[in-house]
């Protein structure tokens, strides 16, 4: 099986938290479930700046965007 993500690590993405966008780094991909079939059920995104984490856990890949304007369409 191969998986493929949408995002790679090291990759700029934007994101919310407390109701601002941020810029950041891709720092860590998380494959959560693959199903009896195959499918594949989840994929998380820790990110963060310099190595370090920032977020508090798992960020969805639907809540992460290539661009401020493709997250600010999402709202």
């Amino acid at each position: 099986m191969k998986i493929e993500t949408k995002y790679s690590i090291g990759d700029k993405v934007w994101y919310m938290k407390n109701n601002f966008p941020l810029l950041t780094r891709v720092v860590r991909i998380q494959v959560d479930q693959i199903d009896y079939r195959d499918r594949l059920i989840g994929i998380r995104y820790r990110v963060g700046i310099l190595g370090l984490e920032h977020s508090e856990s798992p960020i969805p890949e639907s809540k992460i965007f290539k661009t401020k304007q493709e997250l600010l369409d999402s709202l």
